[in-house]
């Protein structure tokens, strides 16, 4: 794990003012966590790395769509914010002690398929590798059992994304063949989280929102326990490439 030295906290803090200056606010302002934002009224559901929620064009090109939401308000772009935060309130605890387990991890395996698979690939990629500098490798689910298993033992951290789609047989085949060999894995399963209002055939769809939701939060306390911030990059748009 590379902590943040002295350097890294200036360019830190120019990225916050030059934030904090973009969107008006000071930079307390702009540091605040996003959970408590929208529980002050902000409701948009971009967070402060740019990343954001929605559900694109899904009315009209789903069959039975008019089913989809009940208290749940859902339009072209996406779905009533509340039930994300929600979410994220629920795996708030669960988040943290995830973030102090695995802080310090070598390496770290994400695993997932189906819907999540996308979420699986980028997760491990673009936040733990480029945004919280841990190294990480992701693997499809279905691909587990060609290879990856024999390197797992009792130490491996190893993180599986169930989701709730087609798919979703291969996550829990991965979830249920890990405690035979290993001590340190973790099961995020979206069925685990309540999105009210929509039909439980169609969470399947949307499961990779549910995923979004909960490591919002890991993101949040990895980066607040380490003291680096998310936005920070030593290569990335600094150096040709």
């Amino acid at each position: 794990m590379i902590r943040a030295n002295r350097e890294n906290r200036e360019w830190e803090n120019e990225a916050w003012d030059k934030q904090a200056d973009k969107a008006g606010e000071s930079r307390e302002q702009a540091q605040e966590d996003p959970i408590q934002k929208r529980e002050n009224g902000q409701t948009d559901i971009t967070g402060k790395n740019g990343n954001h929620i929605e559900l694109i064009s899904i009315i009209g090109e789903i069959e039975g769509h008019e089913n989809l939401s009940g208290n749940t308000k859902i339009t072209t772009y996406g779905f009533d914010v509340p039930n994300l935060v929600e979410i994220e309130k629920i795996a708030d605890p669960f988040a943290e002690d995830f973030a102090r387990k695995h802080l310090e991890d070598k390496l770290h395996y994400f695993v997932g398929a189906g819907c999540l698979y996308g979420a699986t690939y980028s997760y491990a990629m673009c936040y733990w590798e480029e945004m919280h500098w841990i190294r990480t490798k992701s693997i499809h689910s279905a691909e587990f059992f060609h290879g990856m298993l024999e390197i797992v033992d009792k130490d491996t951290p190893v993180t599986v994304f169930v989701g709730e789609d087609a798919q979703r047989p291969l996550g829990l085949r991965v979830a249920k063949f890990l405690p035979q060999i290993c001590e340190n894995f973790t099961i995020i399963d979206t069925h685990d989280y309540p999105l009210e209002g929509i039909d439980e055939k169609y969470r399947g769809r949307m499961c990779y929102a549910i995923m979004h939701a909960v490591t919002n939060r890991i993101d949040a306390h990895v980066e607040a326990i380490s003291g680096h911030d998310m936005a920070i990059r030593r290569y990335y748009r600094k150096l040709a490439y």
